[in-house]
């Protein structure tokens, strides 16, 4: 009886596990900051843009930076979509190497959070939501800022592969 009673438990235990984790991957638009490190924009460097968004990252497993989907999409306050941009802003920034740019890393390593940023240039002026999508394959997540905002309310092309 109590062995029925453990192997229950367990069973229901690693169920919980498995649910818990919502695939692979995640990611987190932690908020706006400022900075003046000289960041990306169309390809340009500039020192003008000090605001911007710090989203942070994370994948359970290694994955080669050029097999992830890094999507932001920058909506005013009816919704409507001011601009797609598909991978973060490189910043240019001191690093165990130097001075380099850092944008998304050339290899995720598994379990370890990394940060990345978006710039908030004057084609988003009017923004009142971001929604960012990331992940790799048919495993994709998002995050969406400010977080009282409901995914049902946007359109974006990842929609209907997205899980939270």
């Amino acid at each position: 009886m109590l062995s029925l009673r453990f192997s229950l438990a367990l069973i229901l235990a690693s169920s919980f596990l498995t649910l818990a984790q919502a695939g692979d991957f995640s990611v987190n638009v932690v908020g706006k900051m400022t900075s003046k490190e000289a960041i990306q924009v169309d390809n340009a460097w500039r020192t003008d843009l000090s605001s911007r968004f710090r989203v942070s990252l994370r994948s359970s497993k290694e994955i080669p930076g050029s097999a992830l989907v890094f999507t932001a999409y920058f909506y005013d306050a009816d919704g409507n979509l001011l601009k797609k941009q598909s991978g973060p802003n490189a910043i240019w920034t001191g690093t165990k190497k130097g001075t380099e740019s850092v944008g998304l890393p050339e290899q995720m390593k598994a379990g370890q959070m990394e940060t990345v940023y978006l710039a908030t240039p004057a084609a988003v002026d009017k923004m009142k939501t971001l929604l960012v999508v990331f992940g790799s394959g048919d495993q994709l997540t998002y995050d969406i800022y400010p977080g009282s905002k409901k995914i049902e309310d946007f359109t974006f092309d990842e929609k209907d592969k997205v899980s939270k």
